[in-house]
């Protein structure tokens, strides 16, 4: 069973023990906890950021402003292509990947100026890790299952996650 301690630190995220995701210069990089060589995963002149490790390992999924408001979005963790993960219009932040592949992340996902809610607060969503990358590209994301519309922080939304975690 993989900890989740370090869901907290958006900055250095660890997989199974035997590596570390991080962010440099705007950048997703992994390199064994022991050292070496660092592995530059995304080049783009977008800042991405918030790495986070799927539960098998393959894949980094991270938050990325490439193309022009913050997407979650995943890279195979050998390299490769990052492929968009989520087009809801607003931003999103990713908070953890579950060992089930959900991602629970935070959005304000673009509310109508006629709503009540507008311009939006932060709320918890999830979807699926494995079922967003079976959409082909340019196809259809599936829609979020929002988790809480609290208008609450991300201190309690990570609280919430990590409880989730556990049943």
């Amino acid at each position: 069973s993989s900890d989740y301690s370090e869901v907290a630190s958006s900055k250095l995220h660890i997989s199974d023990g035997s590596e570390v995701a991080f962010v440099y210069q705007g950048d997703i990089y992994r390199v064994p906890v022991a050292g070496g060589e660092a592995i530059r995963l995304t080049t783009n002149p977008a800042h991405d950021t918030e790495p986070l490790w799927s539960p098998d390992g393959k894949y980094i999924v991270f938050a990325s402003f490439r193309e022009g408001q913050k997407d979650i979005w995943a890279v195979p963790s050998e390299g490769g292509k990052p492929q968009r993960l989520t087009d809801y219009g607003g931003e999103q932040t990713p908070f953890c990947v579950c060992p089930s592949g959900d991602i629970y992340f935070g959005g304000n996902l673009g509310e109508s100026a006629s709503s009540a809610a507008f311009p939006g607060w932060t709320k918890l969503y999830r979807f699926n890790l494995y079922e967003a990358l079976s959409v082909p590209e340019g196809g259809i994301l599936p829609e979020p299952e929002m988790v809480s519309s609290m208008n609450i922080g991300q201190p309690l939304l990570m609280v919430v996650v990590l409880f989730s975690m556990r049943t």
